[in-house]
């Protein structure tokens, strides 16, 4: 679920239940975030035949990461827009959160930022040097880091060292939030799970990034970060709490306020940061443990 108060903010504005998929049971690896949500897509699915005909499987679901997701206030008109705008550009249906460090997926083989992601956003350097002021924690490139014998990016295995691409650019996926209608997102999740054991390094990420790497047809990334914002490795400067009272947060880089906030990696200090400042109440206070 997103994060407690925030979380309740997001159901009152969204008119929407933030539903929990993992309430009650023990937390056994990556492998279970998969399994669960696949379970839940089934059970969504298994309502076809009682709803209109397609209602169902075009429903939007988003799913995002219990523990470090947080609501920046956006309204669910400027979700739904962002949405289908990303969805009508890309051809995709599929939108996963994108970050600025590669982790869990060659790095040789990640495209350049989409040309639709520059004309949707207004800005045109996107994969050029737009986000060198607000990064802060890239450790050079991938290029000749070795990770057992092997370069990392074959490995798929790169994240750790914070590498980033030259000049940096948000366009790796990251596993965090996803968004997408339910027929499309269960089958995706079956063939994650048909394929964990082959393409995981050491969590879902990497098997989502094969996933997308095969088929750019139905998935691509949010590149302007405007569904979410993924703070590893990014500066404050990147955020600003525009209106406390409400919960509204806005991301200064293209002057929004931003939907969700992920604090991935070395983004949780930043995030607690951002916690404390809104509510008042520690991260763990927060989201309830």
């Amino acid at each position: 679920p997103l994060l407690g108060a925030p979380a309740s903010r997001f159901e009152q504005s969204f008119r929407s239940q933030v539903v929990n998929i993992g309430v009650g049971k023990m937390w056994t690896g990556y492998r279970m975030k998969v399994e669960l949500f696949a379970a839940y897509l089934r059970s969504r699915l298994a309502m076809v035949g009682y709803t209109e005909p397609g209602q169902v499987e075009q429903e939007l679901v988003v799913f995002v990461d219990g523990a470090d997701v947080f609501y920046g206030g956006c309204s669910p008109s400027a979700f739904q827009a962002v949405y289908a705008e990303i969805s009508a550009n890309s051809g995709a249906s599929i939108i996963f959160s994108a970050e600025v460090v590669c982790g869990e997926q060659n790095c040789d083989k990640v495209p350049a930022i989409p040309h639709w992601a520059a004309r949707i956003s207004d800005v045109k350097n996107l994969d050029s040097g737009f986000w060198k002021k607000y990064e802060v924690g890239c450790n050079g490139t991938w290029t000749n880091l070795i990770v057992n014998g092997t370069p990392c990016a074959e490995e798929r295995d790169c994240g750790y060292w914070a590498t980033c691409s030259v000049p940096p650019a948000v366009k790796f996926l990251n596993s965090g939030v996803i968004v997408g209608p339910i027929k499309d997102l269960s089958d995706m999740m079956e063939w994650t799970l048909r394929n964990y054991e082959r393409f995981s390094v050491w969590g879902d990420q990497s098997v989502f990034s094969q996933y997308w790497l095969d088929n750019p047809d139905k998935v691509t990334l949010d590149y302007t970060s405007e569904l979410v914002l993924s703070l590893s490795d990014m500066s404050h400067d990147i955020l600003k709490i525009s209106d406390r009272d409400s919960g509204k947060i806005t991301n200064q880089a293209f002057g929004h306020v931003q939907c969700l906030i992920h604090g991935n990696g070395r983004g949780r200090y930043l995030l607690r940061e951002l916690i404390r400042n809104v509510t008042s109440l520690s991260l763990e206070q927060a989201r309830g443990f």
